[in-house]
């Protein structure tokens, strides 16, 4: 489950394209994050690793 999160939420299944839609991509992707996050759905240490990822 956890590879399938990480999978989806570095692929470009958004269509956009460019730096525009990366930047996009990316605060959609920490949003989703969050979101897991404030469900229960992942712990905080694979949150704050995830976080890291994406905002790299």
């Amino acid at each position: 489950m956890l590879v399938g999160l990480i999978r989806w939420l570095f692929t470009g299944h958004s269509g956009h394209s460019g730096d525009a839609g990366a930047r996009s991509d990316s605060k959609r992707h920490l949003d989703i994050l969050k979101e897991r996050y404030a469900r229960g759905d992942i712990d905080r240490d694979i949150y704050d690793r995830m976080r890291r990822e994406l905002e790299s």
